[in-house]
């Protein structure tokens, strides 16, 4: 890798390093504390769809996040994997998902977008 980075111009050296430290960065608390409110959001607003899902987002299985992927198709015309939900929702990850998914859920549970934090 290094050998690549010392044929590269300046401008994709710079790249890889700014693309490093997103990737490297973990959720600061201030992250942690939009992420988890948006979590709560999303088990709300699919309970306005789907009242018999009173457990919290966590705990969702099978059936629960088929609802969920069913009711972001309807509703904001986005979809998320069975596998992501458990890498980021169910999972204690240590980074945020990506800005276009966090914008998603934003927008489906009616919570501002991240960018202000």
């Amino acid at each position: 890798m290094q050998i690549i980075l010392q044929t590269e111009s300046t401008f994709y050296k710079a790249r890889y390093a700014s693309f490093l430290l997103l990737f490297v960065a973990q959720m600061s608390d201030t992250e942690l504390t939009y992420f988890n409110l948006l979590k709560r959001e999303i088990a709300r607003q699919l309970r306005t769809t789907f009242p018999e899902v009173d457990q919290e987002i966590e705990a969702w299985k099978g059936k629960e996040i088929r609802h969920l992927q069913e009711d972001l198709i309807r509703s904001v015309n986005g979809r998320v994997s069975e596998k992501w939900f458990y890498t980021h929702i169910k999972s204690a990850h240590e980074h945020l998902p990506r800005i276009d998914m966090l914008d998603l859920l934003s927008q489906y549970s009616r919570v501002p977008p991240l960018e202000p934090f």
